[in-house]
């Protein structure tokens, strides 16, 4: 069973888990950041401030070839008083020059199961890219 806890909890334990990760690692693997993005997703419901579920909750992976940077992204409407929210983890990325990546947006809510979209997800050649380079930041942001 799913544990109810808010967007801004979520957020808190998100950034407190990236950064002990941050901190003895120096650097993180994709394959770890995409394990623990859909873990937040498999064992937290999102609720309101009415505790109420949200409406819409899908996963998206995006990934912006033109600023060097990926999102895992989380698609929240909370209802009336909160809308439409997202809790966002992005990570910045280095590159040479001659490297280039190729820009992609896949919605786990276009898929039968989680299982599949994560499949996909790495398999885009963007993730492929990222599985053999650095990330320079992170960021967790909730809108």
């Amino acid at each position: 069973m799913k544990q109810r806890i808010t967007a801004a909890e979520v957020k808190s334990q998100l950034e407190k888990e990236l950064n002990i990760l941050f901190l003895e690692t120096k650097s993180v693997n994709i394959d770890k950041v995409l394990s623990m993005f859909t873990r937040y997703f498999i064992d937290f419901e999102i609720v309101n401030s009415d505790n109420e579920k949200s409406i819409i909750d899908a996963l998206i992976f995006q990934c912006n070839d033109t600023n060097n940077e990926i999102d895992f992204i989380r698609l929240l409407d909370l209802g009336r008083e909160e809308g439409k929210v997202q809790l966002s983890l992005t990570l910045a990325y280095k590159t040479q020059a001659s490297e280039e990546t190729t820009g992609c947006c896949l919605w786990s809510s276009d898929y039968e199961a989680m299982e599949a979209w994560v499949a996909d997800v790495k398999t885009t050649a963007c993730y492929q890219f990222l599985r053999i380079h650095t990330f320079k930041s992170f960021e967790v942001t909730f809108k």
